[in-house]
C-alpha cells in the first residue's frame, strides 16, 4: 500500500540520515499487518506548544528550534540532495532537552535535475492533500 510504502521509506531514510538536527532512529520491526519504528524520545511540536501556551513559548526557544530545523533541511537540500515533501507540524518533534528534531521523512525522494516525483509520494499527497494539489 501506498502508507506502508511511505512508512518504509521514512524507516530507510531515518537510518541513513545522520544529523544532529534530524529525529535519532533506533530501531524497526515489520510485523505482517503494522511497522514499527523505535525513535529517540520526543514529543511532537503541536504538543510542546499546546503544554507550553504557544504564543507565550520562549522566542529565544523558537528562535534556536527553527534554525535547528532549517539546519537539517539544509543538510537534506544541500549535501544528501532530498527533498522533504511533508514539511508540517506534524514532521517536527522536540526532544526531553527542548532541541527542535525534523521527522515525517515519509515522503522524502532524491532531487536532481531529472528526478520524478515516486508514485507512493504522489498518491499519498493526494490522500493527505487533495484540495492543494487541485488547484
Amino acid at each position: 500500500s501506498n502508507r506502508a510504502d511511505a512508512a518504509r521509506n521514512s524507516i530507510d531514510r531515518l537510518k541513513k540520515l545522520r544529523h544532529p538536527y534530524i529525529l535519532k532512529f533506533i530501531d524497526s520491526f515489520e510485523a505482517p499487518d503494522a511497522l514499527y519504528m523505535v525513535t529517540e524520545p520526543v514529543q511532537p511540536l503541536s504538543a510542546k506548544l499546546k503544554q507550553t501556551g504557544g504564543p507565550g513559548l520562549d522566542t529565544k526557544a523558537i528562535s534556536w528550534g527553527l534554525y535547528q530545523l532549517s539546519s537539517a533541511l539544509s543538510f537534506m537540500n544541500n549535501d544528501g540532495h532530498l527533498v522533504h515533501a511533508l514539511l508540517c507540524p506534524m514532521s517536527m518533534f522536540v526532544t526531553r532537552s527542548g532541541d527542535w528534531r525534523l521527522g515525517g521523512l515519509e515522503l522524502v525522494f532524491q532531487h536532481s535535475p531529472t528526478a520524478v516525483v515516486p508514485l507512493h509520494t504522489r498518491q499519498l499527497l493526494t490522500e493527505l492533500l487533495p484540495s492543494t494539489l487541485d488547484a
